[in-house]
């Protein structure tokens, strides 16, 4: 408050942020490197809860469909004494000894697929188990929660048997299979929750195409940016530039504040016509930056250094800028003014809206502002762009490596290109696409299995009817029909359920992005018949081994 311009107290505000908060939760501008976000973290982890509980459903599902064969078990200790509770334990029990198995098949699968992961994300994480409480405590929290999820219906399922009806073989006297519907209900929940992480997939891949493959207005193509911050190159900037010319393969030279498409900076200007001064996102730029970047003029001209005033009186603007401040056309903004604390800035020129930060953002007013002498030797410029030839890379790099050691000999060469920097801004869309394509796939095998272990159950107490039905003239296709139509209905319904629940999720995600992707049919349709594909080849095996057996096997005994 006592130090702030008038202009920028109204709109500001300091409170303080945790260093260690910044990678995750921080959005704001001029960041130190492109943060990641914390919805993906979320997003990993309800992907994984997901699979994991497909895997739960699975173990509800084999479980009370092989109760009948408990059923006499339990009838047993039921008439030798037991009680319910003590089933129920008993069950539980069983489940619990299952998730604690696992967690000891998955703490050294985890320790060898790590450094896999920290190669993935470009980190290094360590699984110290026993030096890390949290952790511990997390996993035996899951092997208990894992364990009751999954056992707790089969429990409470098989303790509920009357013993006088299981000893007789009588296991339902009501007409109707409950246990039966539920399984039903439980496969299509397990292929509804596959649907959608496929959707989710592919929409993210498709987000990370159209980011790579958007046009930005711009030429990132063949740009070399060399970081000359604090370098004192100002002094020799046109020599340098110079004898980088001199070779054939370099194109463009020019210098800019910051990375074209990744940062910017802004400025206190006040545009004519307006009495308050307001904050405009801008660059420093050198002369022949448009050029150099192939950024297409709609009205006016570039910088150019036969202009003396340019690097002082001279400013560039987009398009958004000239309706931002109803300056009508663009040719209309010719010569409009931008006053600053000492001076007012001319419009030269207008270029056609360009991404000069991620796509994240959408495109703002936005002003490029020749660097003058001055501004030069204070280090605003920080990069040198070079825009080279597409052949012969290496050759270049040699050239601008020594040219570079002939007139900064004591500070090193540091590059990189620019295609490759814009790359990274998009580096946490690539690493979700990724990562739920994979858990998908883990996704859609964990239900196909359990598919597959229904479908043998199934066909297992179909035996002799399947056997009848050979004897009385049904064909192999018959009896393959019969037995796959049930269970691909279930995962036609999961994915009618699925669509509209993925659509309102990939919709919500893609509309946190200012340009996005259309959301078409296609990836709707592609999962559909991806889960239908999946299920008919799981179901189509068990179908086929039963349709062909010998029915003198099946019927034999009776």
């Amino acid at each position: 408050d006592k130090h702030f311009p008038d202009n920028i107290r109204k709109r500001a505000s300091l409170h303080l942020q945790p260093l260690t908060d910044i990678h995750l939760h921080s959005h704001l501008d001029f960041e130190i490197a492109p943060n990641s976000n914390i919805v993906y973290v979320y997003i990993f982890s309800v992907i994984a809860a997901f699979v994991l509980l497909i895997a739960c459903i699975n173990f509800m599902n084999l479980a009370t469909a092989r109760s009948a064969k408990r059923a006499r078990e339990v009838g047993m200790r039921k008439v030798l004494g037991a009680e319910r509770t003590q089933l129920i334990r008993q069950f539980l029990g069983e489940s619990f000894m299952m998730s604690l198995l696992a967690v000891a098949v998955v703490i050294p699968l985890t320790s060898l697929a790590l450094p896999v992961m920290n190669n993935f994300f470009g980190k290094s994480i360590a699984f110290n188990l026993l030096a890390n409480t949290t952790l511990l405590l997390s996993l035996g929290g899951i092997v208990v929660l894992v364990g009751f999820v999954a056992g707790i219906y089969p429990a409470f399922v098989l303790s509920a048997f009357r013993p006088i009806q299981v000893l007789k073989g009588k296991l339902n006297l009501t007409g109707f299979d409950w246990t039966a519907l539920m399984r039903k209900g439980l496969v299509v929940t397990q292929f509804t929750i596959s649907i959608i992480l496929i959707v989710g997939t592919l929409v993210a891949y498709n987000q990370l195409n159209y980011f790579r493959q958007a046009n930005l207005g711009f030429d990132k193509e063949q740009v070399v940016l060399i970081n000359m911050f604090r370098s004192n190159l100002a002094s020799r900037y046109d020599q340098f530039k110079n004898q980088l010319l001199q070779n054939s393969n370099v194109m463009q030279v020019t210098t800019s504040e910051d990375v074209l498409g990744s940062k910017f900076q802004t400025f206190p200007l006040t545009p004519e016509g307006f009495n308050e001064m307001e904050q405009f996102q801008r660059l420093f730029v050198g002369y022949d930056f448009e050029e150099t970047f192939d950024l297409e003029l709609v009205a006016g001209r570039n910088f150019s250094k036969e202009f003396s005033t340019d690097d002082s009186m001279a400013v560039i603007i987009n398009e958004a800028m000239v309706r931002y401040l109803n300056w009508g056309s663009p040719e209309e903004a010719l010569g409009k003014g931008f006053a600053m604390r000492t001076r007012t800035q001319r419009v030269v020129g207008v270029l056609k809206d360009f991404h000069y930060a991620s796509l994240h953002n959408p495109i703002r007013p936005f002003v490029l502002d020749v660097a003058n002498t001055e501004s030069f030797h204070n280090f605003i410029d920080r990069y040198l762009a070079v825009r080279i030839a597409p052949n012969n890379y290496q050759e270049t790099i040699t050239h601008l490596q020594q040219t570079w050691a002939k007139f900064m000999p004591n500070r090193p060469f540091e590059y990189f290109f620019m295609d490759d920097n814009l790359e990274r801004l998009y580096k946490a869309e690539e690493n979700l696409g990724q990562v739920a394509g994979t858990f998908s796939m883990f996704a859609i095998f964990v239900a196909a299995i359990g598919l597959l272990g229904i479908a043998s159950f199934t066909a297992e107490e179909r035996t002799k009817e399947i056997g009848l039905r050979k004897v009385l003239g049904a064909s192999v296709f018959d009896i393959f029909i019969n037995l796959s139509k049930d269970f691909l209905a279930l995962v036609a319904i999961a994915t009618l359920l699925a669509w509209p629940i993925a659509y309102l999720l990939v919709n919500s995600w893609l509309a946190g992005f200012a340009f996005r992707t259309n959301l078409g049919v296609q990836p709707f349709l592609l999962a559909g018949v991806m889960a239908m594909s999946i299920a008919w080849a799981t179901v189509s095996y068990q179908a086929i081994k039963t349709a062909l057996a010998n029915p003198i096997k099946s019927l034999r005994y009776e």
